[in-house]
């Protein structure tokens, strides 16, 4: 999936159907991301940034930074440009930081969750694209 954002308001909700809504017995939420080559809406030669929040039932909700975890490189320009490709890194980002005691934070009940949401509040701008996301262990 290829996502464009232009201010930090923007964000990508995903509903958890209730049959599925219990992801305790998984350990990490999981995708792959690459920022788009030759897009003007990442900032030249920095990597890219935002929050993946996880809500429950009773409107408890974490985001949590995608750079805590991992990084969303620059694409590497190659020799000649037309070899220059977006490579996709892997992001696994661990349940319990949602369910973690955290001063001012609200844990998360994760056998109650309703939605998933990637909030792009980190930079002003970008284009990435996301792919494989998923609950596992």
């Amino acid at each position: 999936m290829k996502l464009r954002w232009d201010n930090t308001t923007a964000k990508l909700v995903f509903d958890i159907p209730p049959a599925h809504k219990d992801v305790s017995n998984y350990s990490v939420l999981s995708f792959r991301v690459t920022q788009k080559v030759d897009s003007a809406s990442n900032p030249t030669n920095q990597p890219q940034n935002f929050r993946v929040a996880i809500k429950d039932t009773l409107n408890n909700e974490r985001a949590v930074r995608v750079s805590s975890f991992s990084t969303i490189p620059f694409p590497d320009n190659r020799f000649s440009h037309s070899l220059t490709k977006s490579a996709m890194n892997t992001v696994r980002i661990p349940l319990s930081a949602y369910t973690v005691v955290c001063a001012g934070q609200p844990k998360v009940n994760l056998q109650n969750v309703v939605n998933l949401a990637f909030v792009f509040s980190e930079k002003p701008a970008g284009e990435i694209e996301i792919d494989e996301v998923e609950f596992t262990s």
